[in-house]
């Protein structure tokens, strides 16, 4: 309360100075479910029980506290008005039970030059469910928590901060940008939020027309097949360290504007049908993004030389569509510090220091291309993680000759494997097991007679000798010198990785022979969560992309989970329908 009192204070002194004359000091005026009501509400205890009560009693400048507690009404503000709540947790505006006739009409109807902090909005989840509407020329709105509705917050003709805030279960448009469509060219700032679309919706997280908007440092999950995290139509933006993640999207960035420019933002997944983590079109200028792990990375235009000093990565369908970036842009490994959760870099990503020469990091050295690059990035140690334990192991046989296969692992700093071998299941690895080091991805030798089972697995190691962890194991079982061996591929069912995790993690599994797999989540209560595979499925090793979503019981939505411990079981029914193995394993889910 001391910053608030002081601003207060310093408020008075300046009217004082410059209208010494026939000046309307602000008051302080206080709301609070256990107060007096009396009016003019000035202190706590004679606190109006009403928002809006105290709101039709004030003058421009004045300042409203809000204390705890959940007030049930729509709220439109007058112009001059700072409303601070007591906190997102426990200070409620609650409109679940009002429906607007009309889509410009919210939870919190905004007014010229007021401030709004503090506040937790619940709204009706319909197509009208707005949480908080501006039409006008200047609003903040900052930490601000908006719930259950179909727009969050609606800026029209508006000249407006939002700072802060969290945009919860939307279910058609974050953040809508009208402003400037009644030919004023006004430059609102949207900055630092995180906006989580509702589960198996189309939406669009940010929809931006006409101005010169500001988009930094904000955070958008997507969960739709039609989806797009930042959707640009017209005018100019300026789009610095966002991060979009998504189980399914069609675009993460969808520019269609005449100019923008877009550095260092962050896209990560896609979608099963589509998904272009940029859509680059018009823009005038991008540099120092990252396209990872979605359909398709870039699409763009030929020839475009404001397109430099980006990267696209692990893309199904391509890194780069429609066009041929020049040598300043990259196709490879990233080396963040996770591929799910942390976007940091590590300390031998190629990344680091491959940005923009003309753009600085905090530290002021060469900007490094990614989420953290650039001025509006962060500085931060770079670590050092050994490389990720290879996968995709695989034994064939023939004659009596054995040949062992894996994918390569793609780290810069990567240096060789260590293959170990032994006759014991589970065994230990140490020098005495170590068959060979090797570069590449292929091992030969041949069986010795007398030799009834082989077991192998391996690690990988980079260029400071940082060990990863041991792959699968996998084995073969040679039943006499005159049979032909047999590879030994038992049922497992791996940790999931990472864990804890947030917002997704991979589980992996490994079955015998083809049979019919399940694998279930459920909460620490034993109640279903979600059911990822529900399927006949051939022998072999599976991955498996857990998003931290669950089903509702049969319903056609889906919502999102708390934190807390979560088990994931496999099960398997061979062609009898015979179950044949079960396992459960734990797994964290930390928000």
């Amino acid at each position: 309360m001391k910053t608030s009192f002081s601003a207060f204070v310093l408020k008075i002194l300046i009217l004082l100075i410059i209208h010494p004359y026939n000046v309307i000091i602000p008051d302080a005026r206080f709301v609070n479910k256990t107060g007096a009501n009396q009016f003019p509400y000035t202190s706590w205890e004679t606190a109006a029980d009403s928002i809006q009560k105290c709101i039709n009693i004030c003058n421009s400048g004045d300042t409203i506290y809000i204390a705890n507690g959940v007030y049930k009404e729509q709220i439109t503000l007058r112009s001059g008005l700072t409303l601070i709540g007591a906190g997102i947790d426990s200070c409620i505006i609650d409109t679940r039970d009002f429906t607007s006739p009309v889509w410009n009409i919210g939870s919190i109807n905004g007014a010229d030059s007021c401030i709004i902090k503090n506040i937790y909005v619940k709204v009706s989840n319909n197509y009208y469910g707005n949480g908080i509407t501006i039409f006008n020329n200047y609003m903040v709105c900052e930490n601000i928590k908006i719930d259950n509705c179909g727009d969050g917050i609606l800026l029209g003709s508006a000249n407006s901060i939002i700072k802060d805030c969290i945009i919860t279960n939307f279910s058609y448009i974050g953040i809508l940008n009208l402003s400037g469509s009644y030919g004023i060219p006004f430059k609102p700032q949207i900055i630092n939020n995180l906006l989580v679309a509702k589960a198996n919706t189309t939406v669009r997280a940010i929809w931006d027309e006409f101005t010169n908007t500001i988009l930094k440092n904000n955070i958008i999950f997507l969960d739709g097949d039609d989806s797009r995290g930042y959707y640009r139509e017209y005018g100019t933006s300026t789009s610095y360290n966002n991060l979009i993640v998504g189980n399914r999207f069609w675009f993460g960035f969808d520019n269609s504007a005449d100019s923008s420019y877009v550095y260092n933002n962050v896209v990560i997944g896609g979608s099963h049908i589509g998904g272009v983590s940029f859509n680059i079109g018009n823009i005038h200028v991008v540099k120092n993004n990252i396209a990872f792990n979605g359909v398709i990375g870039f699409v763009g235009t030929e020839n475009d030389n404001n397109f430099k000093y980006n990267e696209s990565w692990n893309n199904k369908m391509g890194d780069y569509f429609n066009f041929t970036p020049d040598s300043t842009n990259l196709s490879v490994d990233p080396m963040f510090i996770n591929d799910t959760t942390d976007f940091h870099l590590q300390m031998f990503s190629p990344l680091i220091d491959k940005g923009d020469p003309s753009i600085l990091d905090k530290d002021s050295s060469r900007s490094d291309i990614g989420l953290y690059g650039g001025p509006f990035g962060e500085s931060y140690q770079y670590q050092d993680l050994a490389p990720r334990p290879p996968k995709g192991l695989s034994l064939s046989i023939d004659t009596n000759y054995v040949t062992i296969k894996w994918k390569k692992n793609t780290e810069a700093d990567f240096n060789h494997y260590n293959l170990y071998r032994d006759t014991v299941k589970g065994f230990t690895v140490n020098s005495n097991n170590l068959e060979a080091s090797k570069s590449d991805t292929i091992y030969n030798h041949a069986i010795p007679i007398g030799v009834k089972k082989y077991f192998y697995k391996l690690n990988a190691v980079d260029n400071q000798g940082n060990i990863s962890p041991l792959s699968e194991e996998l084995g073969i079982n040679i039943v006499s010198v005159n049979d032909k061996p047999q590879l030994i591929s038992d049922y497992h069912l791996f940790q999931n990785y990472p864990n804890p995790f947030n917002p997704s993690t991979i589980i992996s599994y490994r079955i015998k022979e083809r049979g019919y797999v399940k694998l279930t989540i459920y909460d620490i209560k034993g109640e279903q969560v979600a059911v990822l595979v529900n399927q006949h499925q051939a022998a072999g090793f599976y991955e498996v992309k857990f998003m931290g979503t669950n089903t509702d019981k049969g319903k056609t939505f889906v919502d999102r989970i708390a934190s807390g411990i979560y088990l994931y079981r496999l099960d398997v029914k061979n062609g009898n329908n015979i179950p044949i193995y079960s396992d459960m394993k734990k797994m964290i889910l930390l928000k």
